[in-house]
């Protein structure tokens, strides 16, 4: 891999599947998790920032069981059709802390996830983006809150990236 290249990393909970519209995680964890909604904006600014980072991939916490829930949501929701984005780009981990090895494996350069919990733990990754910081994970690393970059909206992380 080039030195130069960008590569962008995405969490998929949270930040592409809307698993907290209704203030829980309790719908996508359900029989009826495939009415989730997608985070708004998510399946065009994904599309959109292929044009802006030489690989985007997807790295996301989630047991065995709920791997397939998030791969199945992935593609009744036409995400990969959407987006452009290939399945051999998803990466699947047991627990959060896992991600920071694949961020490092991966080289990526820039990642987008919902807690912070994570993102202070990535090291090798350059630029970080808190996407709708939630209240519980603010309060509980606000040590970390400057080591990151909060946006509320893929409206404002696709400006963002674009300066």
């Amino acid at each position: 891999m080039n030195a130069k290249e960008q590569i962008l990393g995405i969490d998929i909970g949270g930040v592409i599947i809307d698993v907290w519209k209704h203030g829980n995680d309790k719908l996508f964890f359900s029989d009826n998790f495939l009415e989730t909604p997608e985070v708004t904006g998510a399946f065009e600014a994904i599309r959109s920032l292929r044009k802006s980072f030489d690989s985007i991939q997807f790295i996301s916490h989630c047991s065995d069981e709920n791997r397939a829930r998030f791969i199945g949501w992935l593609k009744v929701h036409n995400f990969y059709k959407e987006t452009g984005s290939k399945l051999e780009n998803m990466t699947f981990c047991l627990s959060r802390s896992d991600k920071a090895p694949i961020c490092k494996d991966l080289r990526i350069t820039h990642f987008i996830d919902d807690r912070l919990e994570v993102l202070h733990s990535l090291t090798t990754v350059q630029n970080k983006y808190l996407f709708q910081p939630r209240k519980d994970d603010l309060e509980e690393f606000k040590e970390y809150i400057l080591m990151v970059q909060s946006v509320g909206s893929w409206e404002e992380l696709l400006k963002l990236l674009a300066e």
